[in-house]
């Protein structure tokens, strides 16, 4: 799911609990009440930022990773996108090229 689908549906979802929080704390002072829903909203998006923070981190992570082990193979590894460009090609792939060509 893209982050930018994740990020909606977690707002959604807080938007509802909001609704359901702000009906049971209803109370006849409508400035008690906006400023609780404000908190509610602000706390609600200062953790769903905090949870993109994190979710970006470890992609980055992951990344590098994945770097990391393609390049470490033993074996040549040569991957070409839909527009026959080459995406990636690893060392040993790279040294297999020289040698064959």
């Amino acid at each position: 799911m893209p982050q930018s689908s994740l990020l909606l549906l977690m707002l959604v979802v807080a938007a509802l609990r909001l609704g359901n929080v702000s009906r049971r704390a209803r109370t006849r002072d409508t400035g008690t009440e906006a400023s609780f829903m404000n908190t509610v909203v602000e706390q609600a998006v200062s953790r769903l930022r905090d949870e993109e923070r994190a979710t970006h981190a470890r992609a980055t992570e992951f990344g590098r990773l994945n770097e990391e082990i393609i390049a470490g193979l033993t074996s040549g590894l040569l991957v070409v996108g839909a527009n026959d460009q080459v995406r990636i090609l690893n060392p040993a792939g790279r040294a297999a090229d020289r040698w064959s060509g």
